[in-house]
């Protein structure tokens, strides 16, 4: 009697185990499909500006010079240059 108790403890232990441990497994791959989905949808939504159209991230606070035109001011910056419709 006493080695029927003792397997179906071992039994009972093993099986907990067993449940923690896929329980553990479906955890970490629920986070990576939910990091994934997240990955996709920050990429879907990246493409914000239409085929034809410009944007720019330059640094603007670093001015080299500016030169002032008719109906634009154009300005040098350390990282590019840019202009400035004034209508």
């Amino acid at each position: 009697m006493r080695d029927f108790f003792c397997s179906t403890i071992n039994f009972f232990y093993s099986l907990y185990l067993f449940i923690l441990i896929a329980t553990k497994i479906m955890h970490h791959k629920l986070k990576l499909c939910v990091a994934i989905l997240i990955l996709i949808s920050v990429k879907l939504n990246a493409q914000q500006v239409a085929i034809g159209h410009w944007q720019n991230y330059v640094g603007l606070s670093d001015v080299v010079t500016l030169a002032d035109a008719d109906d634009r001011v154009f300005c040098a910056t350390n990282l590019g240059l840019f202009s400035v419709d004034k209508t």
